[in-house]
């Protein structure tokens, strides 16, 4: 539930990671590891439809960080080739549309949709810095969030779709922080010791889950 009530395990021992879910809530996409050609580890991207199981959409393909567009009519994914990542979108067929052609080891991580579905927001590395940027649906670059030595990543948007949260080790240790898209004011929102990451805002913005490590 959305308390974290109840909570049932659906897959198991899978290397699951990346969930997006459907408008219909009905089924979710992730990514996961696994061998392939008995050396090679890849990662490939699933369908889990709920009471139904799980489907793969790729097969040694090496996708990852699948992500639904707000009105469910688009799958985008990272796909990796020669240290290159790049952006695709997955058609009904299955195959790829490529929407981005770099070739200088840029690494792309978590592309989320605007609640909109107007723009994406994602961090990348380029140039020896990670940071959040802001793209157009098609992977074309619109607009530079960050631009420091700090490794910024896991960014989502608010509900309202004014700010991004990221996660970021600006002071050493890594933290939620947020920045506003219409002033540019950049704060930093948690601050815990064992670091902060994948953050999660309710839609009224009252209240935030993230990823934590602890001694216990």
């Amino acid at each position: 539930k959305g308390d974290g009530t109840e909570a049932e395990t659906v897959l198991e021992n899978r290397y699951a990671s990346d969930f997006s879910w459907r408008k219909d809530s009905k089924a979710f996409v992730f990514s996961s590891m696994h061998v392939v050609d008995r050396f090679n580890l890849y990662s490939d991207v699933y369908l889990y439809e709920m009471g139904g199981g799980v489907s793969a959409l790729t097969s040694g393909k090496r996708a990852r960080n699948p992500v639904f567009s707000p009105d469910g009519t688009q799958l985008l994914v990272i796909t990796n080739r020669v240290q290159n990542n790049n952006l695709a979108r997955m058609t009904v067929d299955r195959s790829f549309e490529p929407l981005t052609d770099f070739t200088d080891h840029t690494q792309l991580s978590t592309p989320r949709f605007s609640p909109d579905g107007e723009h994406l927001v994602f961090s990348m590395w380029r140039d020896g810095q990670r940071d959040i940027w802001i793209a157009s649906p098609d992977g074309e670059l619109r607009r530079r969030l960050t631009a420091d030595t700090a490794h910024d990543v896991d960014p989502v948007w608010s509900a309202d779709g004014q700010r991004i949260y990221f996660s970021s080790d600006r002071t050493g240790v890594f933290n939620i922080y947020a920045v506003d898209l219409s002033t540019e004011k950049l704060w930093q929102v948690s601050n815990v010791l064992g670091g902060a990451f994948r953050p999660s805002v309710n839609p009224i913005q009252t209240a935030m889950v993230f990823e934590s490590y602890s001694h216990s």
